[in-house]
C-alpha cells in the first residue's frame, strides 16, 4: 500500500503496522496543495503546476504556467476524469492527467476543495460558494445559507457535508439543497472526511492554538468528541483508522 503526502512529496510503504516515509523528487519549487489517485496514477496540484506519477517516486510536470496566475488548491478523480479547482473560480479538467482544459465555472470566488460523490462533482470555496456538475463541464451554483469561506467537502452514505470558517457546517442529501447545521464549536473548520461510518471534521483556532474534532453519523447532528491537538489542518480516514496532520 502506498501513502502520499503533499507540500513536498512523501511516499511511504506500509510495512506491518509501521509506515516508512522518504523524500521523493523534491525538485518542484512550487507548493503542492492536494493529491489524488486515479487512472493508475497520482496527480498533485499547487501553485502554477500539475504533476503526475504512476508510482509516487518520479514525477512529471503535466502543466505549468507563470507565477501570478491562479493557484490550484484541490483535485478529485471521478467518472473517468480528473478535476482541479483553485483561485478565481479556476476549474481544469483532464481525461488523462496530461492535457488539462479550463472550464467556465460561473464564479470568480476562490475554490478550495472538490469531491466526486458517485453521481456529481461538488466544489466549495469563498463566500459560501458551492458548485456542482455531473460532467465537470457544465457547472451550477446552488444557493447556500452562508457567505463564509467553505474549505472542505466530503460525501458519505447520508449525503454531502461542507465545512468552513466560523464553525460553518452545511449538509445536502442531493447537492442541490443545502442546510446549515448546528456546530458544537465555532472555530474555523479546515477539513472533513467520511470514515465509513461517520463524518469527522477538524477545526483550528490560533489563540489559544488548538484543534478540535467533531463527528456526525448523519451529517446533521454533530458532537464534539473532546479530542484536541495543538494544531491540525487535514484529516484522512478509511474504515479502520483516521489520521490528522499539522503544519510545522
Amino acid at each position: 500500500m502506498l501513502f502520499l503526502g503533499v507540500g513536498l512529496l512523501l511516499p511511504g510503504m506500509s510495512q506491518g503496522s509501521e509506515i516508512k516515509w522518504r523524500w521523493a523528487n523534491p525538485r518542484f519549487g512550487e507548493a503542492l496543495q492536494d493529491v489524488v489517485w486515479g487512472d493508475s496514477q497520482f496527480v498533485a496540484v499547487g501553485r502554477d503546476i500539475v504533476v503526475t506519477s504512476p508510482h509516487g517516486i518520479e514525477w512529471t510536470v503535466a502543466k505549468s504556467w507563470d507565477r501570478g496566475q491562479a493557484q490550484l488548491r484541490g483535485v478529485a478523480w471521478g467518472d473517468g476524469r480528473f478535476v482541479a479547482v483553485g483561485d478565481k473560480g479556476l476549474i481544469l479538467v483532464s481525461d488523462d492527467g496530461t492535457t488539462w482544459i479550463p472550464q467556465t465555472s460561473g464564479t470568480t470566488d476562490n475554490l478550495d476543495d472538490i469531491t466526486w460523490t458517485g453521481s456529481r462533482y461538488v466544489a466549495v470555496g469563498d463566500n459560501g460558494t458551492v458548485l456542482t456538475s455531473t460532467d465537470a463541464v457544465h457547472w451550477t451554483k446552488p444557493a447556500t445559507p452562508t457567505t463564509s469561506r467553505l474549505r472542505a467537502v466530503a460525501h458519505g452514505t447520508a449525503g454531502i457535508v461542507v465545512v468552513g470558517s466560523s464553525g460553518r457546517i452545511l449538509f445536502s442529501s442531493d447537492g442541490n439543497t443545502w442546510q446549515q447545521q448546528t456546530s458544537p464549536v465555532f472555530d474555523d473548520y479546515y477539513d472533513v472526511v467520511w470514515d465509513g461510518t461517520r463524518f469527522v471534521a477538524v477545526s483550528y483556532t490560533q489563540f489559544p492554538q488548538s484543534s478540535h474534532f467533531v463527528t456526525s453519523t448523519d451529517g446533521k447532528n454533530w458532537v464534539d468528541d473532546h479530542t484536541s491537538l495543538n494544531s491540525a489542518y487535514a484529516i484522512a480516514a478509511n474504515d479502520t483508522v483516521s489520521v490528522a496532520v499539522k503544519s510545522r
